[in-house]
């Protein structure tokens, strides 16, 4: 196993790491809201616990209304994204 550090290497904002498991397989954790001009965005499926993916759309919310754009239709279009990538599991010890 292996962890790779994409964000927040230069600063306080957009954390990522990306936890190895062998070449082949890999999961991205604790990704932060880039607050700067970004070319690409991640696509792919959204794993988190059902409290976190009940959150998440909220805090994300926020996170644009304050440092991103307070258009609503621009708003609307990342969580209809958010949303079709989120993946809620259960939470177990």
């Amino acid at each position: 196993m292996r962890i790779l550090h994409h964000g927040a290497v230069n600063g306080v904002t957009g954390s990522c790491h990306q936890l190895y498991m062998n070449d082949s397989n890999s999961v991205l954790i604790d990704c932060g809201l880039f607050q700067g001009s970004e070319a690409a965005g991640y696509t792919g499926p959204i794993y988190a616990t059902e409290a976190s993916a009940a959150l998440l759309p909220l805090v994300i919310e926020d996170a644009l209304k304050v440092g991103v754009t307070r258009d609503h239709k621009l708003i609307q279009a990342c969580l209809s994204l958010l949303n079709n990538q989120l993946i809620p599991e259960p939470y177990q010890k």
